[in-house]
């Protein structure tokens, strides 16, 4: 699986993405390579689980779409022990009414039953 870096500043985010929150589409506003083309929509996935997840790769670092689309919308960060979710389960729809936060919670370890 791969492993996501924390978010940039939110100025880096701003200075290199747009966020149309009715789409969800995140956009090159600036290049920050060969790989990106300044008004190309963002569309690479990966697949975590039954639904895929967008990604954005800047400056060499893997970011979750959805954390970014979040940060750029609400003009903050989210802290890293807050869980940006997608309401309908479709990883790939960023739109901002499909997203939700709440508190990471650990999952709970099975408990080992003994036998008596």
């Amino acid at each position: 699986m791969p492993r996501f870096s924390p978010l940039p500043k939110l100025e880096v985010l701003q200075k290199y993405l747009d966020f149309n929150p009715q789409t969800g589409d995140l956009t090159w506003i600036k290049s920050t390579g060969n790989a990106t083309k300044v008004g190309n929509i963002i569309k690479v996935n990966y697949y975590s689980g039954p639904s895929p997840m967008r990604r954005v790769s800047i400056r060499g670092q893997g970011h979750l779409a959805h954390r970014v689309c979040w940060a750029l919308y609400y003009k903050e960060l989210p802290e890293p022990h807050i869980e940006i979710f997608h309401l309908n389960g479709d990883g790939s729809d960023n739109r901002i009414d499909n997203l939700g936060s709440r508190e990471h919670r650990p999952r709970m370890k099975r408990p080992v039953i003994t036998k008596v």
